[in-house]
């Protein structure tokens, strides 16, 4: 069974893969192969994840099986100490080279920085999502309604 997420024109799988420690290429393949096989297509990196490592594991397999258009790729940056709007184009930039494509479904902050301004993180989410970059929604799962209000 799935569900949608608006703007991104696939259907989501219920339960997502994180692909956090999935180095060694056959064993990350293999796990790969068999959620995708039982029905899920929804798969969530970050930038720091092994040190880019599991992106490009994750890339070379999605490259490998051609899946890329019926997979839900969920990506993640702007982890601690890197949480500002200046690093969050270059990361993602580099994460989408690692994994091979031109595009996250969804985008998301690994973190926040309460030194920051929601609205200055929106802007460049929001630079990438005019480029193409990230066809769904940028989200930040950890920002209160207080935070997103200014308080």
């Amino acid at each position: 069974m799935s569900n949608t997420i608006p703007g991104i024109g696939k259907s989501v799988s219920k339960l997502v893969m994180g692909v956090d420690n999935q180095v060694t290429p056959d064993h990350a393949e293999r796990m790969f192969d068999d959620f995708l096989e039982r029905g899920g297509n929804a798969f969530d990196t970050a930038h720091i994840y092994a040190a880019g490592v599991c992106e490009t594991v994750f890339g070379q397999w999605m490259a490998a099986r051609g899946v890329r258009d019926g997979i839900v790729l969920i990506s993640k940056g702007g982890h601690t100490p890197y949480c500002t709007p200046e690093f969050l184009s270059s990361q993602f930039a580099q994460s989408l080279e690692r994994l091979g494509t031109d595009h996250a479904d969804v985008y998301m902050l690994h973190r926040d920085n309460l030194e920051v301004p929601v609205g200055e993180f929106v802007d460049v989410l929001n630079q990438h999502r005019r480029r193409g970059a990230d066809r769904g929604c940028s989200a930040v799962p950890n920002w209160t309604l207080e935070r997103i209000h200014g308080g």
